[in-house]
């Protein structure tokens, strides 16, 4: 398109978990796609026990086992019982048609600002924060010195967990110091029951190598959730406080909320002079997952909310609690994005994306200090009514 807006800064684009396609040694191991889903984990279910972890350390860019992130996963990919998302062909068709971006793909550094970060999100999302850095690091710099923009800054869009990776690369890392703004869908900031039910029951249908691999997962560990919504029948408490769960390592979980606190604690620095926009879009209206009781060993979930919680927090967007998808910084002002949608589609939601047009292109705007009054946003709550469907993963035949 001819009338494009010029796009100063270098926009990254991360995936949730799941989102990236994993190669061993050159052989591409996870990449289901929209048209074979079911036949994929079917089929793949020996190939997919060479990816369970047996070590993790956060500090190695590499863990020696041949496992490579390359490329985004393309459109619907869907972990039965844990994530549900379909892709993100029209986000990027949103941003090719209404900025000047060039591509990663098509441009070398220098010359695109505009890139996609895949990482193996197998692993702790400090290690993938580390290559967020690396990308970062690489393609702002040359874009800055070779489009002499020295004032143009990297702009997040992360959906799911990927937010994550970006809020530790952010705060913990100092990633905010070259950051304009941090755009998120669907990040549980405060983990998902989801995850917790995944972790204790597997999969639904039972497909044991993809439950036995993602069990093995660090990242799955850094979603449970960080509150207290665990009932034991005595009381309520976090993921890490209670007994012992069916197939949740305690430690695991620990190091889990760790990293969450990693970030909490470094959020709390005042970034001075650079602070950047952080924006979290939120699904609601979708029948959610908001706490469990553990008996007898067996770990139930339900669509009650945990004790003390506002009744206004009910419900979210399929996968992540309405709360949960709240920065902690946020908790007593929430400055968000509301939709009515399932978690796996809020990127590609009309309403969402016309808003993220607007906001990006108010970013790339001169400063209206001197014009004496604030830009006002659109706000995409109440604009119409929402729907919302709750089916599950897989259907056994019969």
């Amino acid at each position: 398109m001819t009338n494009r807006l010029p796009m100063r800064d270098v926009v990254f684009l991360l995936p949730g978990i799941c989102g990236s396609v994993l190669a061993k040694d050159g052989k591409e191991i996870w990449a289901p796609s929209a048209q074979g889903i079911w036949q994929f984990l079917r089929s793949r279910t020996r190939s997919l026990g060479t990816l369970t972890l047996d070590r993790d350390d956060p500090m190695a860019p590499d863990l020696g086992d041949g496992v490579k992130a390359t490329r985004l996963v393309e459109n619907i990919h869907i972990v039965p019982g844990l994530w549900k998302i379909d892709g993100y062909t029209t986000i990027r068709r949103l941003l090719d048609d209404q900025f000047q971006l060039f591509s990663f793909k098509d441009s070398a550094p220098g010359e695109a600002n505009y890139v996609e970060v895949p990482y193996d999100w197998r692993r702790d999302n400090r290690s993938s924060a580390r290559a967020l850095d690396e990308s970062v690091n690489l393609y702002l710099g040359k874009w800055r010195a070779r489009q002499n923009l020295t004032g143009a800054r990297a702009i997040i869009l992360a959906h799911s967990m990927g937010g994550l990776v970006a809020r530790y690369w952010l705060e913990v890392m100092g990633g905010w110091q070259k950051t304009r703004a941090l755009v998120t869908f669907g990040t549980p900031y405060r983990g998902s029951p989801k995850a917790l039910s995944y972790l204790a029951n597997g999969s639904k249908p039972k497909l044991a190598s993809l439950t036995s691999m993602l069990r093995s997962c660090t990242s799955v560990y850094q979603l449970l959730p960080i509150y207290a919504m665990l009932d034991t029948g005595s009381q309520c408490v976090r993921v890490v406080e209670g007994p012992a769960i069916p197939n949740v390592d305690q430690a695991k979980a620990t190091e889990g909320l760790r990293f969450h606190r990693e970030i909490e604690d470094a959020a709390k620095t005042p970034h001075e002079g650079n602070s950047y926009a952080l924006l979290p879009i939120v699904g609601t209206g979708q029948p959610t997952m908001q706490s469990a009781g553990l008996a007898a060993g067996v770990v139930t979930i339900s669509d009650a909310l945990p004790e003390d919680f506002d009744p206004l927090w009910f419900g979210g967007d399929g996968t992540v609690p309405y709360a949960s998808a709240i920065p902690i910084e946020m908790s007593a002002e929430p400055r968000l994005g509301y939709v009515c949608e399932q978690h796996g589609s809020i990127q590609n939601n009309n309403r969402v994306l016309d808003y993220l047009y607007d906001f990006l292109r108010r970013t790339q705007s001169r400063d209206l200090s001197a014009v004496r009054a604030e830009a006002r946003a659109r706000s995409i709550v109440g604009e119409r009514p929402g729907l919302s469907l709750a089916v599950d993963d897989f259907f056994d035949v019969g």
